[in-house]
């Protein structure tokens, strides 16, 4: 789930300004029927602006773990990313 604050100290926020301990937040990886637990996300941001996020996801088929990598999107300064796993 993904939301901000002015303060480390909150409160967090998501962008309709729903605080993230009301149920706000926005979610930015799920899984699907190939993978699930998508989770342990790393991002880097790159000087490019070509920002990735690395995280593991469970193959729902085996349940071993797998590394996945995709690209962020920014709009209005939220992260998306590109592909789900």
């Amino acid at each position: 789930m993904v939301g901000r604050a002015r303060k480390i100290t909150g409160p967090y926020l998501d962008a309709q300004g729903i605080p993230m301990m009301q149920g706000g937040g926005k979610q930015l990886l799920s899984g699907n029927s190939r993978w699930v637990g998508p989770g342990g996300e790393s991002v880097l941001m790159q000087l490019s602006g070509q920002d990735i996020i690395v995280f593991h996801a469970y193959d729902a088929h085996t349940g071993k773990p797998a590394l996945q990598i995709s690209t962020l999107t920014w709009r209005d300064g939220w992260p998306h990313a590109a592909l789900e796993p």
